[in-house]
C-alpha cells in the first residue's frame, strides 16, 4: 500500500497517510481490531529480510514465487499498522514460512521497517482480487473521519484499475488526485473540548490547541 498523498490535503490528514509505522507494542486496541478481522488468531511481531527481487507492494505474487523456489510455505494474514495513538490499519500481505517453521517477511518496506506486526489468517488466502483493508480511529475527530474517507475512496480507485494481480498505479494516483482536488477547501475543525487529534489524550485546548 502507498503511504504517500497529495501536499492540498491538510497537514494531520497527510501525516496520518505518511507516517503509519509498525506499533512499539500489542495494545488492547490491537487485539481488539485483530479479534474482528479473526478471532482464531493473534498478532506476533516478525522480522523483515528483504529477498532478492521480491517488490514492495506485490507480495501476494512475489511471495508464492519465492516460495516455490526456496521451499517452505506461504501465510497470509495482515500487518497492522498505527499512527500516534490515532489510528490503526491492517493491511493484507504474504509472509514467508521457512522449513523450520519461522515466519519471515521477505517483501521491502518502503520506510525500510525490520519489523512488522502480523496477524496470521487462518480462513482468507489470495483469489486474484483486492482485499480492503480494514481500519480503525482511536481518536474521532473532522481529521480521522477524513483519513477514513479517503481510504476508502482510494481503495475504490485502486480496483477498478487492478488487473492481472496488479495495479495500474499512475493511473490510479492520477484519478485519486482528482478526488482530492475536488474536496471542499479549509482545515477540518476540532473543537476546543474534543480529545487533541495528535492522540495525547488530553482535551485540544490543553494540547495542540494551546
Amino acid at each position: 500500500m502507498a503511504r504517500r498523498s497529495s501536499d492540498s490535503e491538510p497537514f494531520l490528514w497527510n501525516y496520518l497517510r505518511m507516517n503509519l509505522t509498525t506499533p512499539a507494542e500489542i495494545t488492547d486496541e490491537i487485539l481488539e481490531v485483530c479479534s474482528e478481522i479473526d478471532p482464531n488468531s493473534k498478532p506476533v511481531f516478525v522480522s523483515v529480510v528483504p529477498a532478492a527481487g521480491a517488490r514492495h507492494g506485490y507480495c501476494m505474487t512475489d511471495v508464492p514465487l519465492f516460495a516455490e523456489k526456496n521451499g517452505g510455505s506461504v501465510q497470509f494474514g495482515w500487518i497492522i499498522w498505527q499512527c500516534l495513538k490515532v489510528v490503526l490499519e491492517a493491511e493484507f500481505h504474504a509472509c514467508w514460512i521457512d522449513e523450520d517453521n519461522r515466519l519471515l517477511d521477505v517483501v521491502p518496506k518502503p520506510d525500510n521497517e525490520t519489523i512488522i506486526l502480523f496477524l496470521p489468517d487462518s480462513r482468507r488466502v489470495y483469489q486474484h482480487k483486492p482485499i480492503p483493508n480494514c481500519r480503525k480511529v482511536l481518536v474521532d475527530n473532522d481529521y480521522t473521519r477524513r483519513w477514513l474517507m479517503s481510504g476508502l475512496k482510494k481503495e475504490e480507485i485502486m480496483a477498478k484499475h487492478f488487473k492481472n494481480d496488479e495495479v495500474d498505479a499512475p493511473a490510479a494516483a492520477a484519478k485519486f488526485e482528482r478526488w482530492v482536488s475536488l474536496l471542499p477547501p479549509g482545515q477540518p475543525k476540532i473543537g476546543r473540548n474534543d480529545p487533541c487529534p495528535c492522540g495525547s489524550g488530553e482535551k485540544y485546548k490543553r494540547c495542540c490547541g494551546r
